[in-house]
């Protein structure tokens, strides 16, 4: 039986928040394991995702039509694609470590793909600048709006992840207000953040509680299933099972003659003291 789980059960409780993201190693038990339990079910979300990111392109291009050049919008939408793929493909790898350990190189080339698929949606906030009017910009925020959200959504798993791709458009959608004399929306944009950063951390902190007890129940199985295999291959000392009247069964034979009794059949019967 793996020891790789021995360690978890107690984690959420004593997680600081810079521990759950990733940036510090747990007080106990280990960074890895703990964060291949994370990341080792983001592959589970990416049909999800890409159908989000896919509508949210198409009404981009829509808002956008006949006032950004097809060139630059064709150039944007395949650094999307480029992007997405890259951070699905990245998931996808990372499914494998859900009972292993995670490297931090793993670690951050995740967060440096989010990053840069961050990157990509905060450009039509400032790159299609000169063609479009403060309504469009509007519209494209709540369409970046709309991918924060579903990303704290679906991957709260991977919190740094949610967080570097909202800071980046959120940083980009401040910029714009500023450059189109709506400092006052600048607020606004700076409370979603945090809202949306605190939800991220919050659905992760749920998670990954779920997982370590899931981990724990799993470890403690494992060591039934092992001491039961164990009893029946081998006949091991002092095993023996409790019905619900309190009566022993199942009972190993050395047991049975520590407690004066003899087998029979297949099963030792004797009253528990």
């Amino acid at each position: 039986m793996s020891d790789a789980h021995s360690d978890l059960p107690s984690l959420p409780l004593r997680l600081s928040n810079l521990a759950l993201i990733g940036l510090k190693a747990p007080e106990e038990g280990s960074w890895g394991r703990l964060r291949a339990l994370q990341y080792g079910r983001l592959s589970e979300s990416s049909l999800f995702r890409i159908g989000v990111h896919v509508v949210a392109v198409l009404i981009t291009f829509t808002i956008f039509a006949g006032k950004v050049p097809m060139f630059a919008m064709g150039c944007w939408g395949a650094l999307v694609g480029v992007a997405l793929w890259n951070t699905v493909s990245i998931d996808n790898r990372l499914s494998s470590l859900e009972r292993g350990t995670m490297s931090r190189r793993d670690f951050w080339r995740h967060t440096t793909a989010f990053a840069v698929l961050g990157i990509a949606w905060a450009s039509p906030l400032i790159v299609f600048m000169p063609w479009g009017a403060p309504k469009d910009f509007l519209a494209s925020w709540a369409v970046v709006a709309m991918l924060i959200t579903g990303s704290a959504v679906a991957v709260s798993v991977a919190p740094l992840a949610t967080i570097v791709f909202t800071m980046i458009t959120g940083a980009a959608a401040a910029i714009a207000c500023f450059l189109f004399g709506e400092p006052e929306l600048i607020g606004v944009v700076f409370a979603f953040i945090v809202i949306a950063i605190n939800g991220a951390i919050r659905s992760s902190r749920i998670f990954i509680s779920a997982r370590v007890s899931e981990v724990g129940v799993a470890e403690k199985t494992e060591v039934v299933s092992l001491l039961l295999r164990e009893f029946e291959e081998n006949e091991a000392d002092w095993l023996w099972q409790i019905d619900t009247t309190r009566r022993i069964r199942s009972a190993s034979p050395r047991f049975a003659f520590a407690l004066g009794r003899e087998i029979a059949g297949s099963k030792a019967r004797a009253s528990s003291s």
